[in-house]
């Protein structure tokens, strides 16, 4: 006889006649159950801690009041996920007074109560601010507080030294997605932690037309964005004449980023005149040099032959 073995109970299923008992879930079964319906983790059968949507659990401020939007996310584990969030905008709590002498960054966070999964007690969703130290290095993360064990960061807050200026927010949680679908990133540095399979994929964030990346299990490779018109400066214009020439374009491909086309000036300008500026996400390291055009580590787009 064939060895058996039982799997996890599946979800939705009829007792098996009517008077016997029918299966009994518990809650890491149920968690596991629902992970799988997730975008993977580190490791096969986990998932993706992030929100559902990137506009979900958007975190704001009122005054030193720290609030948070509605919306949901997935906290992956060991033993399945957690669903959680806020069905309306929910305000924390306020800000400790800035220090006198050095800035600090304070961590805001939804996080899970649960003792049987290694969490702390309560068995409970609950959002919190973990004050940071006030450090003179809290711009690149002195004093910064370590995120909590099932929890997600939703973004930190920066409070600038007594007189120094306002609080600001940088809201930037991971982003999650049902199991097969890309999973938008919003960086190369987020795209490169990412555990990788064969034909995974992410969506850029910060490239124009948010391309797909495809990994074929060795390296990334993209599809390529539309052709987008190069924001121009110092009265350049555009030169289209249709079937030819459609202005100063660009477009991201496999990672390389094309910029071709023409532009036009009723005046004259030198070799090497800005014309353009490319967004955040498309700017060299240094300085790139094409056959007519180079594009400075600033993103300023330049030609490289006058017209008198």
């Amino acid at each position: 006889m064939a060895a058996v073995k039982d799997a996890l109970d599946p979800s939705w299923i009829n007792k098996p006649d009517p008077e016997g008992p029918g299966p009994s879930y518990d809650s890491e079964e149920l968690r596991r159950l629902q992970g799988y319906q997730l975008v993977a983790g580190a490791t096969p059968g986990s998932s993706r801690t992030g929100v559902l949507n990137p506009r979900d659990l958007a975190l704001t401020l009122s005054g030193s009041n720290v609030l948070v939007g509605p919306g949901g996310c997935v906290i992956g584990t060991a033993k399945g996920v957690y669903v959680a969030g806020l069905a309306a905008t929910t305000t924390i709590g306020a800000l400790l007074p800035a220090d006198v002498t050095n800035p600090r960054r304070d961590r805001v966070v939804l996080e899970i109560l649960d003792p049987d999964n290694g969490g702390g007690a309560g068995r409970k969703a609950q959002l919190r601010i973990l004050d940071g130290t006030p450090n003179a290095s809290a711009a690149t993360g002195g004093g910064f507080p370590a995120e909590p064990v099932l929890s997600i960061t939703l973004g930190f807050v920066d409070v600038p030294k007594s007189g120094a200026g306002a609080p600001a927010v940088t809201a930037l949680p991971p982003i999650t997605a049902t199991a097969g679908s890309p999973i938008p990133v919003r960086s190369q540095t987020e795209r490169d932690a990412l555990p990788v399979w064969a034909g995974l994929q992410v969506l850029r964030l910060d490239q124009a037309g948010a391309p797909t990346e495809t990994h074929d299990g060795t390296a990334w490779g993209g599809t390529a964005t539309p052709w987008t018109n190069v924001t121009l400066t110092d009265n350049f214009t555009h030169y289209v004449i249709t079937g030819t020439w459609k202005g100063l374009r660009y477009q991201v491909s496999q990672n390389t980023v094309t910029i071709n086309g023409a532009v036009r000036r009723s005046t004259s300008w030198l070799a090497g005149q800005r014309v353009g500026i490319m967004p955040a996400g498309l700017r060299p390291d240094g300085q790139f040099k094409g056959t007519n055009v180079h594009v400075d580590q600033d993103g300023t787009v330049r030609i490289q032959e006058g017209k008198p």
